[in-house]
């Protein structure tokens, strides 16, 4: 072989070997190429979505602006509307103010005036309630004298009525000495000193009160009361149940060292009266 035909081999089989370099390099820079092409066209297209989303949101946002700048010129007009009334009703205000201020000077005046009546007024009402205290202390004083005095009359009612059993039982006891007297006379017992018609007297100035009323099987009237032989006190002392005035006698039966128990005797009115609890009790005389 001709050494050119050789050069000429050896150089085409070096160009094959470029050219299938050039194509594995063209193969795949053109893959890569379209795969660009595509990402690429896929973020146009993204691209072009979102500024129709973006200018869909601006023409939303200007027609909101629009109908807020509607609004805002409709609230100006009228604002302006409520001003202008505003200032319609200020003027008119003022001259109405204008005038208090004059009736305010009348007012004052006629002010004074009521105010010095009003003293005149609380002046006099004063003097009149100090002298109706006054009146109402000397009508209580004058009350309270007239149920002292009330009171003193019913315990006098009460110390007379006391004083005429009391004679009575006097009379009754002097009666019974002469029995007694007469008795003795003929020879019979005399009663022991201290003693009325065989009873014995209290301790001077003994003051008790009825505890509890009942009858006995007998139907006689036994009450208990107060005091018991601390205060002295013995089996078969006559005592007097009184309240405001003289209602029974009463014979003791039994005697504790606080509390005594006695037979009522109404000498002779049994009926008549009524023995409550709380009734006094009282030594005879």
């Amino acid at each position: 072989m001709h050494i050119l035909t050789k050069f000429l081999v050896v150089f085409a089989a070096v160009l094959s070997v470029l050219l299938a370099g050039l194509s594995i390099a063209y193969t795949s820079n053109a893959d890569r190429i379209v795969s660009e092409y595509n990402i690429e066209r896929d973020r146009a297209a993204k691209a072009e979505g979102q500024a129709a989303a973006v200018m869909a949101t601006a023409a939303a946002e200007r027609e909101s602006l629009q109908k807020k700048i509607a609004d805002l010129e409709a609230s100006l007009q009228s604002a302006t509307d409520a001003m202008a009334s505003i200032q319609g009703e200020n003027a008119r205000l003022l001259t109405e103010v204008n005038t208090l201020k004059q009736a305010s000077v009348t007012h004052s005046a006629q002010i004074d005036q009521f105010t010095a009546v009003v003293q005149t007024y609380a002046t006099l009402n004063k003097s009149q309630a100090d002298e109706l205290q006054r009146l109402r202390e000397r009508e209580l004083e004058f009350n309270k004298k007239e149920i002292e005095l009330s009171d003193r009359i019913n315990d006098l009612q009460g110390e007379l009525e006391v004083s005429r059993e009391t004679n009575r039982s006097l009379q009754e006891q002097l009666v019974s000495t002469r029995e007694q007297m007469d008795r003795t006379q003929q020879g019979g017992v005399v009663s022991a000193p201290g003693t009325s018609g065989g009873y014995l007297r209290a301790p001077l100035g003994f003051q008790s009160r009825i505890t509890g009323v009942r009858k006995d099987e007998t139907g006689a009237t036994m009450v208990s009361i107060t005091g018991g032989s601390n205060d002295a006190l013995k089996v078969g002392m006559r005592l007097n149940i009184v309240r405001d005035q003289f209602l029974a006698s009463l014979v003791l039966e039994r005697v504790d060292q606080s509390e005594s128990i006695g037979r009522v005797d109404f000498l002779g009115r049994q009926g008549q009266v009524e023995i409550r609890q709380g009734d006094r009790v009282i030594p005879t005389l």
